[in-house]
């Protein structure tokens, strides 16, 4: 599978996570919310994930439970993410002189209705669905302790990951100079173009900065899966080492260019690399 398929399957997979509730449950904001507290107890628990799904808003019978916002403002997408959200049945509806519509709210286990009127704008829905203990994770990660939490984990995957790939592409220049060392080994390379293939790899971002070809290659490749093997220089007819892969371009490096070409190519790029700055 293509990268850019991959990316876009992605993409719309997260869309349909995040847009799709709201659309599907007809809600003006992502349609869940965490009961805080034993109000609701024993219909609703503490700490349970509830679903809500959109409800008319001007005409709420009593006795239904609904999911709102506190406070006077109308509710948005931002606000539902700071404001207090209360899950309450309703105990009353009040209309004022302007036929604005409120609602008196109460818990099932409080004796008396909240000492506070929501308007029917600050109602979200309701519930649909309760998911036992789910809420207690989202309420540890909105807490100040979560954060802290959260923070290290991601602290510690980010340098963990990091580790990682250092060491793959750390491997990865080793694996690069095998062949090489195999040729050097059969006295068919010479220790001096050895060490320059050597400087390659280790600095191959740097060199390939110079236009040098093997290097930019390395440097494009160094976290991609690849083999090499020993082979015939049909230009020259001497050995070399090829580079090769599934979705890599092949790099074939005979004995002859590492000797004169590349070597000549490599010192004008370290003189460049070494030069004081």
């Amino acid at each position: 599978m293509r990268t850019p398929l991959k990316i876009l399957l992605a993409a719309v997979a997260i869309l349909l996570v995040f847009v799709g509730p709201p659309l599907l449950l007809g809600t003006r904001v992502y349609p869940v919310a965490v009961v805080q507290g034993d109000s609701m107890y024993p219909v609703l628990l503490n700490g349970e994930l509830v679903v809500f799904r959109a409800i008319n808003t001007q005409d709420i019978p009593n006795g239904t439970i609904v999911v709102a916002v506190e406070g006077g403002s109308p509710v948005n997408s931002l606000s539902y993410l700071v404001r207090p959200i209360i899950i309450h049945e309703v105990y009353a509806r009040v209309v004022n002189q302007y036929g604005r519509v409120y609602y008196q709210t109460k818990g099932v286990n409080n004796p008396y209705p909240d000492p506070f009127l929501v308007p029917s704008y600050n109602v979200l829905g309701t519930p649909v669905l309760e998911v036992p203990y789910a809420g207690f994770i989202i309420l540890f990660f909105s807490s100040p302790e979560g954060l802290v939490f959260l923070i290290g984990v991601l602290t510690v995957y980010y340098v963990e990951s990091y580790e990682n790939t250092q060491r793959k592409e750390k491997t990865a220049r080793l694996r690069f100079l095998i062949p090489f060392v195999f040729l050097n080994h059969e006295k068919k390379l010479s220790d001096k173009a050895l060490l320059r293939l050597t400087q390659l790899a280790e600095h191959c971002g740097e060199f390939a900065a110079y236009g040098e070809p093997a290097a930019q290659w390395l440097s494009a490749n160094l976290r991609k899966k690849w083999g090499y093997r020993i082979t015939k220089c049909e230009r020259h007819g001497d050995d070399a080492a090829e580079f090769y892969g599934e979705g890599v371009p092949t790099l074939r490096v005979c004995v002859k260019d590492a000797e004169d070409a590349l070597t000549k190519a490599l010192e004008g790029s370290l003189k460049a690399v070494s030069a004081p700055r």
